[in-house]
């Protein structure tokens, strides 16, 4: 392998650790939020404490599922420019 295959294979998996790193710190800020929701939760039957959890629960998961997504879309951006990178030193020959 040539040093440009191994530059791009080197930024393929520094993106993927980026990402799980990522998908990590996603995890635990969720993980805090659902705990947050559910330590503040009033006594049941409170009217407006379900309501109150509900909105919680949905905004974490909104937080979560689009931390998810740009950590994807960065991995996907870094192995897109390795691969041109790659493919501008004329080794790789891949039409897309």
């Amino acid at each position: 392998m040539s040093a440009a295959h191994d530059t791009m294979r080197a930024s393929i998996a520094s993106a993927e650790k980026t990402k799980v790193g990522a998908l990590d710190s996603a995890t635990a800020t969720y993980q805090g939020a659902i705990a947050s929701a559910v330590a503040s939760y009033p006594i049941p039957g409170f009217p407006t404490g379900n309501a109150t959890y509900t909105a919680a629960l949905k905004t974490a998961d909104a937080a979560k599922q689009a931390a998810l997504d740009a950590a994807e879309k960065a991995r996907q951006n870094t192995v897109a420019q390795a691969r041109d990178t790659f493919r501008g030193t004329g080794e790789l020959n891949i039409e897309v």
